[in-house]
């Protein structure tokens, strides 16, 4: 069975701690939505603490999958929210395995957008097809980011450890000796399953898991200038995917050139080569 759900993290104001867990939302009206832009819902629901089981009720409105939330009794609490998404059972949509070679996974891709590009890209920067181009470039990056960790912190004691002791989310987990008696992977897939559950699109949020969980901080393997155009191309993706395109104002954007598709791929591929040396340069002191 599947759920409209968004990742929801706020400090809770009845035990201080931080809750982190998905939250189910109102779905939109897809049949009434004309484009990306309309699929929109807003409601009233329930917010439980993942720590103290605290319930509190909320108002949250979805504007085109950005989700915001606001506790009916404190209202200036800052909750964060991920965009909105379908989660589904694993026996219905199990999770893939990880590769074991994220590097060559995003290569093969690096060199499918080189073609299409060369051969089919549209000198118009609002064309679909360099936009699926440019889209699917930063997906690439995601999954490298999200593989790449979830590789080195499952076969790396100390990197669990590093991220158990640094990353405030899996900081405040809280498990019984029963529970740890009776499942001795216990640790592991917790961490994995908190791992897969981040938006590897928030790049601040997943460099600061990077720097928790291996001591690597990524945006410090690019120039300053690097590291903005890499955050804008991230943020331009979301309009690509949840506006179709469109700014939030409903203004078609035309920075896809082929041009500027180069300079993105030309930019994540150094990215991940210089990543994915730093987190292989070391692994003698990450025993496995």
């Amino acid at each position: 069975m599947q759920a409209f759900q968004s990742h929801v993290s706020f400090q809770c104001p009845t035990c201080d701690k931080i809750s982190s867990g998905p939250v189910e939302i109102p779905e939109p009206d897809w049949s009434a939505a004309e484009s990306s832009s309309d699929l929109n819902s807003e409601g009233q629901i329930n917010v439980t603490c993942t720590e103290c089981d605290e319930e509190f009720p909320a108002y949250v409105f979805n504007s085109a999958g950005n989700v915001h939330i606001k506790f009916d009794d404190h209202p200036n609490l800052r909750v964060s929210a991920d965009d909105a998404f379908y989660s589904l059972e694993e026996s219905v949509w199990p999770e893939p395995e990880i590769p074991s070679d994220p590097w060559s996974v995003f290569a093969g891709l690096r060199s499918e957008v080189h073609v299409w590009l060369k051969n089919h890209g549209d000198e118009y920067g609002g064309a679909l097809i360099n936009r699926m181009l440019f889209a699917s470039l930063i997906s690439g990056l995601e999954a490298f980011l999200s593989d790449t960790l979830l590789n080195a912190v499952s076969e790396r004691k100390e990197a669990q450890l590093r991220l158990v002791k640094h990353d405030k989310d899996v900081l405040t987990m809280k498990f019984t000796l029963a529970e740890v008696l009776e499942e001795p992977n216990l640790v592991i897939e917790t961490i994995t399953t908190h791992l897969r559950d981040i938006s590897f699109h928030n790049l601040p949020r997943v460099n600061a898991l990077y720097r928790a969980a291996l001591d690597i901080d990524f945006f410090n393997l690019l120039e300053k200038k690097e590291v903005a155009a890499l955050n804008k191309a991230v943020e331009l993706r979301h309009h690509v995917v949840h506006r179709n395109g469109r700014d939030k104002d409903g203004n078609p954007l035309e920075n896809f050139t082929p041009a500027y598709v180069k300079s993105v791929l030309k930019l994540t591929e150094a990215l991940v080569h210089k990543l994915d040396e730093a987190v292989n340069l070391d692994d003698d002191l990450f025993p496995i």
